[in-house]
């Protein structure tokens, strides 16, 4: 299962000071018990301050991600699978969202575009837009 977890961290500014700062993570895990122990695991190797804040699930399909070495950003796409139901004829909507890596909103798109193409059914996108998920933490 995927979740969100919210943290708040003690980050070190360019004057010297700590500021308190909450940054968002997607995290690969079974049970939200475990999101929360690989997040603090996570962070306690980078030796900062840190609390859990909030664990949900993210409720994506998929998530696409491309290699390459400047991708930093996260968008969220929301789509329209539209299959024909063979016995009635009538058009079925299944609408489900993805989490994609890529470095802008116009490269997001085209890998939403590469993505849905190999599938048999149409796939419309609903709409798309960057997220506040800075990374992404799996178990090893």
């Amino acid at each position: 299962m995927n979740f969100e977890v919210k943290v708040k961290v003690g980050r070190l500014q360019a004057d010297g000071t700590t500021k308190a700062v909450s940054e968002l993570y997607l995290v690969k895990a079974e049970s939200f018990s475990e999101a929360e122990k690989m997040m603090c695991e996570e962070l306690s190797t980078e030796g900062v301050e840190f609390i859990v804040t909030a664990v949900k699930i993210a409720k994506y399909e998929t998530i696409i991600t491309v290699k390459e070495d400047d991708a930093d950003k996260y968008f969220k796409a929301k789509a329209d699978l539209i299959t024909i139901n063979e016995r009635t004829g009538k058009e079925k909507h299944s609408k489900f969202s993805l989490l994609i890596r890529a470095t802008d909103i116009n490269l997001a798109k085209a890998y939403f575009g590469a993505y849905t193409s190999k599938g048999m059914a149409e796939t419309l996108l609903i709409g798309i837009e960057e997220t506040k998920i800075i990374g992404i933490i799996e178990a090893e």
